[in-house]
């Protein structure tokens, strides 16, 4: 069994750097085979990448669904048994162990998506939780290689520059199988860093506000928490 996440990276190195460790450490201690790749578009990207074992390729930052496209052919060239989506900011979390072991035991569906999300605001230090099933969050969606055979690998208008979840989720179709915090221990963490596509406050209007400090300390390892603080904790 063989995961690839692939992900692109856009000029937030203070996060993105945070985030290619992250998944560094839990490939790392995977049962399963994981391989990483990152779309980038800067010397310091490449270099953060490749320093924490991720496999690269290059792409200009614009626009956002070429660069997605690119970072997907390099996660085809991996020969994964199925691929994972996430974007630079995202951190996928499992309540009962390791989320790339987890997920690869659910690779028998062609299509698996997650249903929670919590917004974590690194800057004010808030947070908020938003869950809206059946609908799909856009991090930890997994797809099986045999669906992207189907599509060529090609799952976004090369022009779009947002709103990428839509138009990938009609060009593969379904039916996919969700998973929520509650009943099955998936969701995924959006930090928010002021340089965003979607801000805070855009989520926070629809969403539970919830506490920062336990947002972290129910979805992450104390290993994830300390790298965080590390960087952003109080000043």
């Amino acid at each position: 069994m063989k995961l690839t996440l692939g992900t692109t990276l856009w000029g937030r190195p203070r996060i993105e750097i945070l985030t290619l460790l992250y998944y560094a450490k839990l490939a790392e201690m995977a049962s399963v085979d994981v391989e990483l790749v990152a779309c980038v578009s800067e010397d310091w990207a490449e270099s953060a990448a490749k320093a924490m074992g991720w496999r690269t390729v290059r792409a200009p930052n614009s626009p956002l669904g070429a660069k997605h496209n690119v970072m997907l052919g390099e996660v085809r060239e991996t020969k994964p048994d199925a691929f994972i989506l996430i974007g630079s900011d995202d951190w996928l979390v499992s309540k009962h162990g390791n989320v790339f072991d987890r997920l690869g035991a659910h690779t028998y569906f062609s299509l698996v998506g997650l249903t929670d999300l919590w917004v974590v605001d690194l800057v004010e230090r808030r947070a908020c939780f938003w869950s809206n099933p059946p609908q799909l969050i856009g991090p930890g969606r997994m797809i099986r290689r045999d669906m992207l055979d189907c599509v060529d690998w090609q799952l976004w208008p090369t022009a779009l520059q947002q709103g990428l979840d839509a138009p990938m989720g009609s060009r593969l179709g379904g039916p996919w199988t969700r998973y929520s915090w509650e009943e099955d221990g998936f969701g995924a963490i959006d930090f928010k860093t002021g340089t965003n596509i979607w801000d805070f406050d855009s989520f926070a209007q629809r969403s539970k506000a919830v506490g920062f400090d336990e947002v972290l300390q129910l979805t992450l390892p104390g290993w994830a928490q300390d790298d965080l603080r590390s960087e952003w904790g109080p000043r």
